[in-house]
């Protein structure tokens, strides 16, 4: 059974991964100004525009003052949200969807990341808003509840012109498309142009469950007119007032647009969607074989469905091989229905190896006429092959009932696929206790919920507890007593569609197979464990629905690889996708899907820097993990934050670096909570001494770099004090970073920050030899490390540290630092599309110095956000120290950081001194480690800044744009920000 991704990154780690198309795109070039940009969805923030922000896009004055987070949008919507549904309560069911949808679909137009962030997090109450059943509702009604357009329009009128057309729409890249011409929508009929509600739907959940990026989707509606008459009358109708065209005038403007699609995006896929059956399978037959396309009412239904029809062979306690043996009943010959019959049979075939001839023995088919059998007259082309032999079930004829056939066949399914609501009625449910199934299943499969063949309540109080039940439109569970319940599981084209779209995708495949489909149908099937199987349970919940996604997707995309399909995409050709376990493959789904919300892990964070850097982080709309050794306070301080208006932004799990244990627990936790993690800050350490006198300590320290102190009469230390420090330090920090770094792998961008001191800095440990191995940074290692940390450890219980040149007093936490330091080098070395640094960020009042700091905490935790929110081409390998007089970047370049060639960098102030710059050998060298101090005042603004070229044409500029009064650089495209 296909499972959560493994997280293999020992055979990821050196790989070149980058996310292409699904991936959170970088900072783009926002072109718009003004108000332009507050009605554009996709760039709008609202009140979240920072004033820095609102000054440089032209918004200042044309939003309110006052600067409201993400976090605060999303609450209060969510309260807009919840109030709605309270004042509307005891209304009609149709008026309260259509109010729910009416609050969500302004939102859509407004501030389209805050509203996939309300969709993802409640996706199980807002699918079937937006998409079914309430869909169907609004399609309805559309040409009264329409506001702004979405999507693209093309009609019968604009034939001709759509290769020129198809450039209109703004987005450079698009990678999904979902296609519709209104004439069959769910069960609702012709709703002609009213039909564009179900691709923006479908579309919604493609970005919500496969993490498509929303700025390369694309919702289409084919006007080729409508014989609604309804319609045609209505004076607020949208939509072309004529007939439908049909025959060779229909086909011929179907194809001109899949021509105009596939010329400006031609590896985008286009879902059809809700085709009338004649055009449904025409279209289908005529464009699968030259364009990557599938037909969801076809294909993706009968995935869904043959999921369930497994899955109840696996209800009844038997092997998936009696699937071949089940009587199954179909009521409906539509495009849905014929298309379950279709993959069925391939499935039997494939199970009992007698071909499909054979298999289609057990499947009955039953139309609006009755029987399909071969004695009828003008039996539609699509329905003859599942005609039965007249005579071949005694008793029945052409044109038999329902009932009649349920009754004489005895069938272990029942499945309607008719858009008939009722049709199942108490007679049929009755019959179906004679199946010939301890355990028979019942599929009432048609949407929205009106047409469903039968209720849930109805199918358990006729056909007995005994069954299972399906239905395509959502249902209560049934309250059978007893304790018992009857478990409604909705047969959903939601569980299959978004991972079919993303496993092409993401293989680059040149159609979408038969074989392809299969796999997402059986991977979902097997979803499922045992133990719920036999609660009756055949679908997952909704809430899981990434992670089905996921995997639905790795199935798709293995399929492909193995039928040769695949062609890659990006710098993931087609070797490297055959060359993935199965492992692998779900998680490079997994990692090229976009997840919209950032997380982040922060060690030590129940007080102090720890819990500053938290409240910032997620004051900036990341969730945040705060973890801490003891958790009661750990707990007290997440509720606190929950009160102070981060409710749902902080979350708490236990953590001692020390511990493995823990260390393991809190990656699962990320891991099943949220699939991946996008900044880790280090910050748990301790002192590795016991101060004896507090205020001599404070007197001592009121100096960073403190000379002449006698420290024997203000701490003492020990070797077990000083082993301690260094493995909670370095090996803890190490050893959570090590379990998180798969997590990390999964983020568009890993960000990792290593909370250091400054007294981490080389000239503080006596020792060259030590020295030597830290600064020698094309030879440096985690052995080499290792080796120090040992030697020192050595030393110290052997009582010579200092005779052996290891620093006098706090020698662990010294050490432990400078380690930290130096394996931030190899990290950076190792993974190099982390960004990897660690910093001092001064010498913050916390209660490890007894608040004898001399820098507030605020102003620490935002030196450690400027690293956790680098830009991807920023630097990493890095060491940032703040000392007592200036403010001094200390910044490690080699080969490994970045090329040279490509980045250099430097630091600028308003105002001061112009800056001293060199290195330890006095030289800038392209050709080892070196080592650039900028000094500069520190009562001024500092700011790093990275421009393109070699370290030398910075200097050249500082040269040219520094004088008495200060930097005048700005004329040369030298940002401040």
């Amino acid at each position: 059974m296909w499972r959560a991704a493994r997280f293999a990154a020992s055979r990821l780690s050196n790989r070149s991964m980058r996310p292409f198309s699904t991936a959170i795109p970088g900072p783009c070039m926002v072109h718009k100004r003004g108000a332009d940009i507050l009605h554009d969805p996709w760039f709008n923030k609202d009140t979240g525009f920072p004033l820095t922000e609102r000054d440089r896009l032209g918004l200042r004055g044309l939003l309110p003052p006052r600067v409201i987070s993400f976090e605060q949008q999303y609450a209060r919507f969510m309260e807009s949200y919840r109030s709605l549904e309270k004042n509307t309560k005891g209304q009609p069911e149709g008026v309260v969807a259509l109010a729910k949808w009416r609050i969500l679909n302004r939102l859509h137009d407004r501030n389209e990341t805050l509203y996939y962030r309300a969709l993802i997090d409640n996706i199980q109450d807002f699918a079937p808003i937006i998409y079914t059943p309430t869909v169907g509702l609004v399609c309805q009604n559309y040409s009264g509840l329409f506001r702004r357009p979405r999507g693209m329009y093309f009609s019968a009128k604009d034939k001709g012109e759509m290769m020129s057309m198809i450039y209109n729409w703004p987005a450079h890249q698009v990678d999904m498309i979902v296609l519709t011409d209104g004439s069959r929508i769910l069960g609702l009929g012709d709703l002609g142009v009213q039909g564009i509600g179900i691709p923006i739907g479908k579309l919604d959940m493609y970005v919500a469950a496969a993490g498509i990026n929303p700025q390369r989707i694309l919702p289409v509606m084919l006007d080729v007119g409508t014989n609604n008459q309804k319609l045609l009358e209505d004076r607020l109708y949208l939509g072309l007032r004529q007939p439908r065209l049909e025959g060779e005038e229909y086909i011929s403007i179907v194809d001109e647009f899949m021509e105009a699609v596939h010329t400006r995006w031609p590896k985008a896929i286009v879902q059809f969607e809700d085709f009338q059956m004649k055009w449904a399978f025409e279209t289908l037959q005529r464009y699968r074989r030259r364009f990557c396309t599938f037909n969801d009412d076809i294909q993706g239904t009968a995935g869904v469905a043959l999921a369930g029809l497994l899955g109840a062979v696996r209800a009844q306690g038997r092997p998936l091989s009696d699937f071949a043996k089940q009587k199954i009943v179909v009521v409906g010959a539509g495009s849905a229905g014929l298309g379950v019959l279709n993959m069925a049979v391939q499935a039997v075939a494939r199970m009992s190896g007698n071909g499909e001839a054979a298999a289609k023995n057990n499947f009955f088919l039953i139309d609006k006429d009755g029987l399909v059998t071969k004695e009828r007259n003008k039996i539609d082309p699509m329905a003859a092959p599942f005609a039965k032999d007249p005579g071949a079930i005694d008793g029945l004829r052409e044109g038999a009932s329902l009932l009649e056939v349920v009754k004489k066949v005895k069938p272990h399914v029942l499945l309607g696929l008719s858009g008939v609501g009722g049709v199942f009625n108490h007679e049929v449910l009755k019959a179906m206790r004679e199946s010939d199934s301890a355990k028979p299943a019942i599929l009432a499969m048609s949407n929205p919920t009106m047409n469903a063949e039968c209720t849930a309540e109805d199918a358990f109080k006729h056909a007995g507890e005994n069954i299972v039940f399906g239905s395509g439109s959502p249902f209560d569970n049934v309250d059978l007593g007893n304790g018992k319940v009857g478990h409604v599981n909705q047969a959903n084209n939601m569980y299959l569609f978004p991972g079919i779209g993303l496993g092409a995708l993401l293989s680059g495949a040149r159609i979408i197979s038969d074989g392809m489909l299969q796999a997402a149908s059986e991977c979902l099937a097997s979803y499922i464990t045992d133990e719920d199987i036999q609660k009756g349970i055949l679908y997952p919940s909704i809430d899981c629905i990434r992670s089905i996604t996921a995997e639905v997707g790795a199935a798709v995309l293995q399929a492909a690889v193995a039928e040769e399909l695949a062609e890659g995409h990006c710098e993931v050709g087609p070797k490297e996708l055959m060359n993935m376990c199965k492992e692998e493959i779900v998680e490079y789904v997994t990692r090229n899907s976009v997840n919209f919300f950032r997380y982040a892990v922060v060690t030590g964070a129940n007080k102090g820097l720890g819990l500053a850097v938290v409240k910032r982080l997620a004051s900036d709309g990341l969730t945040v993990v705060l973890t801490a050794r003891d958790e009661k306070r750990g707990l007290e301080v997440v509720d606190k934050l929950s009160q102070s208006g981060l409710a749902g932004s902080v979350v708490f799990h236990q953590l001692d670096v020390a511990n493995p244990a823990n260390i393991d627990s809190l990656a699962e936790f990320i891991k099943t909570q949220f699939g991946k993690l996008d900044i880790l800050v280090n910050n748990a350490g301790i002192m590795g001494a016991t101060i004896v006198d507090t205020d001599a300590y404070k007197a001592a320290t009121a100096s960073v770099v403190p000379e002449g102190t006698d420290w024997k009469k203000i701490m003492t230390q020990n070797y077990e004090l000083a082993e301690e420090c260094v493995h909670t330090n370095y090996y803890g920090a190490k050893r959570t970073t090590e379990a998180l770094i798969p997590l990390l792998q999964l983020s568009d961008s890993p960000r990792i920050v290593n909370v250091s001191s400054s007294w981490g800095k080389l000239n503080y440990i006596p020792s060259d030899w030590a020295k030597g191995v830290f600064s020698d940074a094309e030879n440096l290692t985690e052995e080499r490390i290792n080796e120090v940390l040992t030697q020192f450890l050595k030393d110290f219980k052997e009582g010579s540290i200092e005779s052996k040149g290891w620093p006098a007093f706090t020698p662990g936490y010294i050490l432990s630092k400078a380690a930290v330091n130096a394996y931030t080098r190899v990290l950076a070395k190792k993974y190099p599309d982390f960004r990897i640094n660690c910093l001092c960020p001064g010498f913050i009042k916390t209660d490890l110095n007894f608040n004898a700091g001399n820098v507030p905490v605020e102003e620490g935790a935002a030196k450690v956000l400027k690293l956790a929110f680098l830009p991807n081409d920023g630097p990493s390998g890095f060491f940032f120290v703040e000392s007592e007089k200036n403010f001094t970047f200390i910044l490690q370049i080699s080969p490994f950081s970045f090329s040279l060639p490509r980045m250099n960098l430097g630091i600028w102030k308003r105002g001061g001194r112009r800056p001293r710059c060199g290195g330890q050998s006095g030289q800038l060298n392209d050709d080892e480690g070196i080592k650039i101090e900028v000094v500069l005042n520190s009562e001024d603004d500092e700011e790093v800044v990275f421009r393109n070229g070699r370290p030398e044409s910075y200097l050249a500029i500082v040269e040219r744009n520094w004088d008495t009064r200060g930097w005048r650089g700005d004329r040369e495209g030298v940002s401040r920000e």
